[in-house]
């Protein structure tokens, strides 16, 4: 099929009225297509309260989120193009999505002179500046770090620069606010990185200023994180650590929302990463080789934090004795060709959301295609 003609065709799919920025030799249509088997445990052990939970069953996304999308740009001369961007998450156990182009949808002009500008909803700094993580699903570095990989946000102005001598840096800018659906009043960005010959080294910064539930202005205090990262490969095989701090919560969730029902039961103190006056402290480890058709990758982290204290200043209660988190994961990888493999992987998570007691193990076997 030709680009335009698939163009016109997604864009009809997708609700889009009309198809003037189909132009053949401009757009790219692209997507990933994941999924796989996974079985997972869930633990609480907290002196007389013991509750499991196991799940086995098909999921959507296991190694990347699977996706489909569209890009392009025009050449408007002097080193100066056009870009957008639009891609949206499909889950592949029932064909869902999540409305609309909720992933990305931005756009934006770029030079090769003075770097780019985008405008939309749009991924944030530290997902294409780290770059770090050797495993993906639990051991992705977002899992026990506040900032990482997959986090997006809306209404958002971002400046990437040229390279100079291997450094780029970046800012960005999020209006938040209660009307437009949003915890924060302002999200702000930085991010730095440098790469020569096998290094590559990131810093990134984030901050929210939060809203205060009640009044709707500021809460008078910001999330904030920062992430400084290496990156080595020796060869074919990689290797990558990282350290960053979080204050006043998380801004991305150490536990997803289903890992952490088990079957109704709330264990207390959970959720309490996101309170005034929480701070992390966070560290990763993570080597991967290849050798062929395969790749094997390890990645080990943990995230110390003063969970304990702020659940006792809040209910007036003896501190949580343990509040740390620690991910261990291993991953394999076949690559039937270049755009599809198939995977393997397990993890073990202890101290889970920073809770004593609250653990899983996971282990998932899936296929992924990239178009």
């Amino acid at each position: 099929m030709r680009a335009a003609d698939a163009c016109m065709a997604l864009a009809a799919m997708a609700g889009i009225a009309s198809g003037a920025a189909c132009a053949a030799p401009a757009v790219t249509l692209y997507g990933r297509a994941d999924a796989g088997l996974l079985h997972r445990t869930a633990r609480f052990n907290g002196g007389t309260t013991s509750v499991r939970l196991s799940r086995t069953g098909m999921q959507s996304g296991l190694h990347h989120a699977s996706r489909f999308g569209m890009k392009g740009q025009e050449d408007l001369g002097g080193g100066l193009s056009a870009r957008f961007k639009f891609e949206q998450e499909v889950g592949l156990t029932d064909g869902s999505s999540d409305g609309g182009f909720r992933r990305e949808a931005w756009l934006g002009l770029s030079s090769t002179r003075w770097g780019t500008v985008k405008l939309g909803r749009q991924m944030t700094l530290p997902d294409d500046f780290l770059g770090i993580s050797t495993v993906r699903a639990q051991g992705k570095l977002s899992r026990s770090f506040g900032g990482g990989e997959d986090a997006s946000a809306n209404d958002m102005l971002s400046y990437v620069s040229p390279r100079w001598s291997g450094v780029q840096a970046g800012l960005a800018y999020a209006r938040g606010g209660a009307d437009a659906g949003e915890t924060f009043r302002h999200w702000k960005g930085a991010a730095l990185r440098y790469d020569h010959g096998s290094w590559h080294l990131a810093a990134t910064i984030d901050q929210l200023t939060m809203l205060d539930p009640v009044t709707g202005g500021s809460a008078g205090y910001a999330v904030r994180d920062w992430i400084l990262a290496v990156r080595y490969r020796l060869g074919r095989i990689q290797f990558s650590t990282a350290y960053g701090q979080d204050h006043n919560g998380k801004i991305k969730q150490p536990a997803d929302a289903d890992e952490t029902t088990l079957g109704g039961f709330v264990p207390a103190g959970l959720g309490e990463y996101n309170r005034r006056g929480f701070r992390s402290r966070n560290y990763y480890l993570g080597v991967s080789a290849e050798w062929g058709e395969h790749t094997l990758g390890l990645a080990w982290s943990r995230s110390l934090s003063n969970l304990g204290q702020i659940h006792a200043a809040n209910h007036g209660t003896t501190p949580l004795s343990d509040s740390a988190q620690t991910i261990v994961a291993a991953q394999y990888l076949y690559a039937l060709s270049r755009r599809t493999l198939v995977y393997v992987y397990g993890a073990r998570v202890s101290g889970m959301a920073y809770l004593r007691g609250f653990g899983e193990h996971a282990f998932a076997m899936g296929l992924h295609h990239r178009f």
